[in-house]
């Protein structure tokens, strides 16, 4: 007699092949009792063998238990599935083989049924998962260097840079007549017989002209002025006169920015603007560095270029005139220039970065008054390839203490620009003559 257990693995084996298959388990099949379970209620199945002893039950054999009478229920559990037959178990393994062709039909069909990506959808999820990726590095990557932030420490100058490697590497490889050899300049031999008569005329004045350069008398700038340019004339009468009070006027001039400077709170090199009998203002097409400075336009700090220079002479009469330099600041009463604008660092660029209407916007130009120059540069710039400027350190420091100092600077210019009633015409130009 099967015990219980094999009866519930039976039943439970039953009810999982219903839900493998996708069927609901009969509503309407009663589930046999186990085992010795069936004689255990009186109002349960049985109520003919209730008097019986279970002794007795438990002493019959299989086929005497089975020609009993038991009343008309409905059972799921057959002989075949208590005896476990080989019918019984072929039934069992096929049916665990259409419940696996079943599951297997049911997940090829979800396979089927799933939605087929198109090429734009692709593209759609593609484009997300590179957003993604560049968020993530951007994130991890070192914040961007401001525009107003001051350069790295790496320098450039020269003079700074150690040049002790290159030099090393190159004795290292030199050869021995680049060693101890001396580098002379090559002269054509002048007395072959096949020279000319003028070849020979030629030689003779060379000679006579470099006697005369070595028994020279006086300093090299003296030799120099004697081979290279003539003295000027002096002026003399009405132009004596008019030089004379011209420099006095720019003299004066000079005094009253010197003053305005220092009442105003702003750094001694503002006074005379770097410029000098040393270090005069000049054109830019001189190429020196006093062609460019730092000037106030717009009431902003801004690199010009210069490219002319008006001053007027002295007298009721003084006219204003073009000149090609200027040793004093307070002389000049006109600067046109060009204008530049900060971008970075130490890069300024020839055309305006705000406002700009036309994909390649006009450069800008200016007529300023001296007071608006503010200092001459130390060192002539350096030219990038877009025709932007690069200053050095040493002008890139005074620039950034010209605009901390901004509304000092202001004050100052706007004090010396502010035209006075009655005030004479003179050489000075800072403001008691404005000129249009």
């Amino acid at each position: 007699m099967p015990g219980s257990d094999d009866i519930e693995s039976t039943i439970s084996f039953d009810k999982t092949l219903w839900v493998g298959i996708g069927k609901k388990w009969p509503e309407n099949v009663t589930d046999v009792p186990v085992g010795l379970a069936w004689f255990r209620d009186e109002q349960l199945l049985f109520p003919d063998f209730v008097n019986n002893s279970f002794n007795e039950i438990r002493n019959k054999s299989v086929e005497e238990f089975l020609r009993l009478e038991f009343p008309a229920v409905t059972y799921s559990i057959t002989c075949e599935e208590l005896t476990g037959s080989d019918e019984y178990q072929a039934s069992r393994v096929n049916s665990l083989r259409c419940a696996a062709i079943a599951i297997s039909a049911d997940e090829e069909s979800q396979i089927l049924s799933l939605p087929e990506y198109d090429v734009d959808e692709l593209d759609d999820i593609f484009a997300e998962d590179s957003q993604y990726i560049a968020n993530s590095i951007a994130s991890a990557l070192p914040a961007p260097q401001l525009l107003d932030e001051a350069p790295g420490a790496a320098s450039v100058d020269p003079l700074s840079t150690d040049l002790s490697q290159l030099v090393s590497l190159r004795e290292a490889h030199q050869t021995k007549q680049a060693q101890e050899g001396v580098r002379t300049s090559v002269r054509p031999c002048l007395n072959d017989e096949s020279q000319t008569e003028k070849q020979k005329i030629i030689r003779e004045l060379n000679a006579i002209v470099r006697e005369n350069r070595e028994t020279a008398i006086g300093t090299g700038a003296v030799r120099a002025l004697h081979w290279t340019s003539a003295t000027p004339t002096a002026p003399a009468g009405n132009a004596a006169n008019a030089a004379a009070v011209s420099t006095a006027a720019a003299s004066r001039a000079l005094t009253i920015r010197r003053t305005a400077v220092k009442a105003a709170g702003l750094p001694q090199i503002v006074e005379d603007a770097g410029v000098s009998k040393v270090n005069p203002l000049r054109t830019a097409a001189a190429g020196k560095a006093s062609g460019y400075a730092f000037a106030l336009h717009e009431n902003e700090i801004v690199l010009v270029k210069v490219l002319q220079l008006h001053s007027r002479s002295g007298g009721k009469a003084g006219k204003l005139g073009y000149v090609p330099s200027h040793d004093n600041i307070a002389g000049v009463t006109n600067v046109y220039c060009q204008v530049l604008e900060h971008t970075h660092g130490r890069d300024f660029c020839i055309r305006p970065t705000e406002g700009e209407r036309l994909l390649n916007p006009p450069a800008l130009f200016a007529l300023l008054l001296s007071p608006h120059i503010l200092h001459v540069l130390h060192t002539a710039p350096h030219e990038l390839g877009n025709h932007d400027l690069s200053i050095t350190n040493d002008d890139s420091r005074c620039f950034s203490i010209l605009k901390t100092m901004l509304p000092a600077v202001r004050g100052f210019v706007a004090g010396l620009t502010k035209k006075k009633r009655g005030a004479a015409a003179g050489a000075g130009g800072d403001g008691d003559d404005a000129e249009d």
